[in-house]
């Protein structure tokens, strides 16, 4: 029973995430998959991109908290959480 719901847990916060990615646009999500899929550092993108590392993280945080107030707007839509 435990590893049918690490599976579901997995797939959910698979689900979540792709849900998360879609509300950026591609730059955004280029940011956030070299720094958290691919492990590179902020210095490391922002000189891939003509950026400070200072700049890179208000990126990240940026696209992190619009990310995660798309996905606690489409779960009130959805009724799984009374949170906005």
């Amino acid at each position: 029973m435990a590893m049918k719901n690490d599976l579901l847990d997995k797939i959910q916060a698979e689900e979540e995430a792709a849900i998360c990615l879609s509300c950026l646009d591609k730059s955004e999500r280029k940011i956030l998959i070299l720094y958290y899929i691919d492990g590179k550092t902020m210095r490391q993108i922002g000189k891939s991109i003509n950026r400070s590392s200072h700049a890179i993280r208000q990126r990240l945080l940026k696209y992190k908290l619009k990310a995660r107030n798309y996905l606690n707007r489409i779960m009130v839509l959805d009724g799984i959480s009374k949170k906005i």
